[in-house]
């Protein structure tokens, strides 16, 4: 399996059909995975949309499932755009793992997330760990409606772009060389963050004990936020087509399917690429901090810089930590040695 989201795909349809099979019309023996996840999927937005219409509680596992909706939608039945997906390894991960994303670039990253329904970012096996034995696998970014909008749209309603600026985002976490079922969700911009079942056991049992939920949102967001700016202007020789599984390894639950499916992806994804000179990053695991001059430390950032004919063109590039100011500046501070407070005895 090239992404987990067709590992995620193969398990999910195993068990359904296993459990499902002759009892659900249209789900027998044979049908594929990936048709299996699909009425799964359309099932619980259709469930997701009525809880939104009616005002009623709605079981949360429909919201992460309904997440994944898009992406086994054919491009005539969204009718409009689709969903982006990419996959990230441990290099480029590396560089934007614990970079702050600068108002620029989370601006690059929120035009491509209003243009489509929902993003998808695969994450390279350990390539982010939460613990020696817990990663992060997969990152879904989906679009929660504005106040204009009033309802969620309808699974069966042609795609619209929307000016929120509010983003669901679910991560999926699991075991290292386990399939990473748990999921931690929340909104953007400072909402609580929220663990079903398996993400919080996994979590009580192999995440570090230094595992802050307010510091890993804010990191995970900074990420997302750095790698959908790249996607937008990344260099053709920095990005690759997954090979694409043809159309009866998605219909068919043949043995020739399933071997075939394990060379390949059933969904149009992305290879993300890291240039070969790094953003322009150099001493990456430099720590130099402020100096007591007027030579100011400017610590290391991303920024979109200004490039091509008329600088009408832009790519994401690392500013290394720097001074500023003259070099025979006066101190930016004074160092004094505090005094001894005075003896009050008498």
């Amino acid at each position: 399996m090239l992404t987990w989201l067709d590992d995620y795909t193969a398990h999910m349809g195993r068990n359904l059909r296993l459990a499902l099979a002759n009892k659900v019309p249209g789900i027998t023996g044979s049908t594929s995975d990936y048709q299996i996840v699909r009425e799964m999927t359309d099932r619980a937005a259709d469930r997701l949309f009525a809880a939104d219409k009616l005002g009623i509680p709605c079981d949360e596992t429909y919201e992460a499932a309904a997440a994944l909706w898009p992406f086994f939608r054919r491009p005539d039945e969204l009718r409009g755009t689709g969903p982006y997906a990419c996959a990230i390894g441990a290099e480029l991960v590396n560089l934007f793992e614990n970079a702050a994303a600068p108002p620029e670039i989370a601006r690059a990253a929120d035009q491509l997330l209003k243009q489509r329904i929902t993003a998808y970012i695969d994450i390279a096996d350990k390539a982010i760990r939460l613990g020696p034995m817990l990663q992060i696998k997969a990152i879904v970014v989906a679009r929660v409606p504005g106040e204009a909008e009033q309802d969620m749209p309808q699974p069966a309603d042609g795609w619209r772009p929307s000016d929120t600026n509010r983003l669901r985002i679910f991560v999926k976490i699991g075991p290292v060389g386990r399939l990473a079922l748990g999921t931690i969700k929340w909104t953007s911009g400072g909402g609580a963050i929220r663990c079903d079942q398996l993400a919080s056991s996994f979590l009580s049992e192999l995440a570090d004990a230094s595992w802050d939920p307010d510091d890993f949102a804010e990191k995970v967001e900074n990420l997302i936020s750095l790698a959908l700016a790249y996607s937008v202007v990344a260099a053709p020789g920095n990005r690759e087509r997954l090979r694409e599984g043809a159309q009866t390894m998605r219909s068919k639950m043949d043995r020739a399917a399933r071997r075939g499916w394990k060379r390949f992806t059933l969904f149009q994804v992305e290879r993300l690429t890291a240039p070969a000179n790094k953003f322009g990053w150099t001493d990456c695991g430099s720590t130099e901090g402020w100096e007591l001059t007027r030579r100011i430390s400017v610590s290391g950032h991303f920024k979109m810089q200004p490039c091509g004919p008329k600088s009408e063109q832009r790519k994401l590039i690392f500013v290394s930590t720097h001074y500023r100011g003259p070099v025979d500046g006066v101190p930016l501070h004074k160092i004094s040695v505090p005094k001894a407070p005075p003896n009050q005895l008498t």
